[in-house]
């Protein structure tokens, strides 16, 4: 009979069990986290806890202080019904307690594993080194262009920022695409509203132009787009590249920004969440599963190739009021419905030169 795969349960030290009905489960500080450990020694993204299809596995997301299993720093490991893993060596303990669910709830494996065995397979792997390390390379390329590309636009303060909302940088003459009701904000600050870039937190950037999508209306996200534009001297961000390829359920998807209660007032640093494409709705929306936290608004989405795929323009916050960790549902314009969405209201040689990238 073919053994059917259990629900992950975790319980963190002397805690309650937490039932996370995933196949991929996240640990770590991070709001993006299934299972939040509030720990000095636990990173934003710590663990994971993965099902493949000869059970479930635990790997360390290049965490600083690693994860430990009976004493011993491991990279990855098999996890079996009753183990205990710890996160940092002075870190929370975890146990792993799986159970059916009688609701008939039967996660799937989302990875195959398997020990690579005989000199036909290391073969193989040296054959493939060059193409791999080439797609990496490029991979972490538009990584680095990407966390170069965001900016917090802010109430300037002198020796503190107030932030008011996210940006990214589309084009080399200074473009910078947020939400229009960043935007509004940012110009009822006037001369007080400045862009911060990821890449050097100490300067501030002054605004010199808005531009507001006409149709926009509170509370709507159909025309929830706007272009803020700074003077690009003295620095040397490149523009993000955009996704060509179209978007599918279940595909992993990272934000970029500047999530309020993580928002340093002197020394702005973006944050990296990481999440799923939870539906598709035609050519213009999708749904996210990242947590749409105050701050977040104008961010932009990227793929698993750091391709840009969209922009966040709302969440709904209902669980995070009642006292919830996860639940919300974030939506996003995605990038393929900005030009047609903006190329009306806006200069068109302005957005010509912005859609090449």
């Amino acid at each position: 009979m073919k053994e059917i795969p259990l629900c992950p349960v975790f319980v963190v030290g002397d805690g309650e069990p937490e039932e996370v009905r995933s196949a991929r489960v996240l640990l770590g500080r991070g709001p993006a986290c299934h299972v939040r450990l509030e720990h000095e020694n636990v990173s934003v993204l710590h663990a994971e806890v993965v099902l493949t299809n000869k059970g479930y596995l635990l790997r360390d997301l290049a965490s600083t202080n690693g994860v430990y299993v009976q004493g011993k720093r491991v990279k990855q490991v098999a996890l079996r019904p009753g183990d205990r893993f710890r996160l940092g060596r002075e870190g929370p303990t975890v146990l792993f307690c799986p159970k059916p669910l009688p609701c008939g709830y039967v996660p799937k494996p989302v990875e195959r594993y398997r020990k690579a065995r005989g000199w036909m397979v290391l073969g193989l792997g040296m054959l493939l080194v060059s193409s791999v390390l080439t797609v990496r390379i490029f991979h972490f390329q538009r990584r680095q262009r990407a966390l170069n590309a965001i900016f917090v636009l802010a109430e300037d303060k002198g020796e503190r920022i107030v932030p008011l909302g996210s940006a990214f940088l589309v084009h080399e003459k200074g473009w910078l695409l947020t939400n229009a009701h960043v935007a509004h904000v940012l110009r009822k600050e006037g001369a007080r509203g400045v862009a911060v870039p990821n890449a050097a937190p100490g300067q501030r950037h002054p605004i010199l132009d808005i531009l507001i999508h006409p149709e926009h209306r509170t509370g709507e996200f159909g025309r929830d787009v706007a272009l803020v534009r700074i003077d690009p001297a003295g620095g040397d961000p490149s523009p993000i590249s955009w996704a060509r390829r179209p978007l599918r359920q279940g595909q992993r998807i990272y934000c970029l920004g500047y999530p309020f209660n993580a928002v340093h007032p002197s020394h702005p640093t973006a944050s990296l969440l990481e999440g799923v494409v939870s539906r598709v709705e035609g050519n213009t929306f999708f749904q996210h599963d990242v947590v749409v936290s105050p701050g977040l608004s104008g961010s932009p989405l990227f793929d698993e190739r750091f391709y840009c795929v969209g922009v966040v323009v709302g969440g709904d916050m209902t669980s995070l009021e009642q006292g919830g960790s996860n639940g919300t549902v974030g939506w996003a314009l995605a990038g393929k419905a900005l030009r047609a969405m903006l190329v009306p209201p806006f200069d068109k040689a302005v957005w010509d030169d912005y859609t090449i990238h």
